[in-house]
């Protein structure tokens, strides 16, 4: 190990141990506990057929502070919903069993979610899907290939930061 690493490695302990944390050097985990309290409160709906995309946008939103529940198709985004009241839903519009607009329209229908906010993060990016989305409801519209997980979480915070005062 180089010197300037051990260096860092031993500030960051250090710091930690000023905290009474007993921290392991580069574990990403451990940087959730030393969030800021006022984004835990947050809290997201993630369905997404894509298991690998899945694990890397929830670790993220972990990362930065958010408490995530995820779903792997349609139906399970649905009875989640039943007994789980995010602050944002997140749903992919081509997903098994249920696709995502029918999760948005049922998500519209029901009076006491009605007003839930709701992002599309798909890879369809033409016209007519974008006007369905709106005309149901969304709150906002993004192309996963467009955008890095950074710029989702970041999006998603503004989204929140603007809807929810």
């Amino acid at each position: 190990m180089a010197f300037h690493t051990r260096k860092k490695l031993f500030r960051r302990l250090k710091y930690n141990r000023r905290r009474k944390l007993r921290l392991t050097p580069f574990c990403d985990e451990h940087k959730i506990k030393l969030l800021n309290v006022k984004t835990m409160a947050y809290k997201i709906l993630l369905a997404e057929d894509d298991i690998q995309l899945v694990e890397m946008y929830k670790r993220k939103f972990q990362l930065e502070g958010f408490d995530v529940q995820t779903a792997e198709d349609g139906q399970q985004a649905l009875d989640i919903l039943e007994t789980f009241t995010p602050d944002i839903a997140i749903l992919d519009i081509m997903m098994p069993k249920v696709t995502g607009l029918e999760v948005l329209k049922s998500i519209r229908e029901n009076p006491a979610k009605k007003d839930m906010l709701v992002m599309m993060l798909t890879n369809l990016g033409n016209e007519t899907t974008s006007e369905e989305i709106y005309k149901l409801g969304a709150t906002e519209y993004i192309v996963k290939a467009d955008m890095t997980p950074l710029e989702v979480t970041n999006k998603v915070k503004a989204i929140l930061e603007t809807y929810k005062k």
